[in-house]
């Protein structure tokens, strides 16, 4: 567990989203990158050189570090369950990036995990502060727009 005035914080995932996350996470006053996750070795080195944090290439090995308090989830969508099941059996807090899953049944999986396991469990949702988002949801609410029934792409 990280000091009570940091939270210590670890990336499953190397990918391009994964670098923003790193970035926000150092930004933050009380957050600090304490390690980063790959299957790959190689990968898991060659981005803690560029990002900063622990490079691991072992779930176990990641997930038992006593620094590590919140986890970010930058896996391809579609492979964010797994890693955020694990997180919560071992009482890290998740952030997902979008979506969350792929099925309702897995993203239910995922909230089950973290209810069980008394953690939090967020997603990123990077543009809904956006003034046209803003103004979108408010013109929903008046009911100008009848009732909305689908919002996917």
């Amino acid at each position: 567990m990280s000091s009570p005035n940091t939270y210590g914080f670890g990336i499953i995932g190397t990918g391009m989203i994964a670098e923003f996350h790193a970035w926000a996470i150092t930004s933050i006053e009380r957050a600090r990158l304490v390690s980063v996750y790959s299957r790959s070795e190689d990968r898991a080195r060659a981005f803690a050189a560029k990002v900063g944090g622990k490079p691991c290439w072992d779930l176990d090995t990641f997930f038992s570090d006593r620094e590590l308090d919140v986890v970010t989830i930058c896996t391809p969508s579609g492979f964010h369950l797994e890693p955020t099941v694990a997180a919560a059996k071992y009482g890290k807090h998740v952030i997902c990036e979008k979506p969350l899953e792929v099925t309702l049944d897995r993203i239910d999986q995922m909230i089950d995990a973290h209810k069980q396991s008394g953690t939090q469990l967020g997603a990123i949702f990077n543009s809904r502060y956006e003034p046209v988002n803003q103004a979108l949801k408010k013109l929903i609410g008046t009911g100008r727009l009848g009732r909305i029934t689908y919002g996917g792409g």
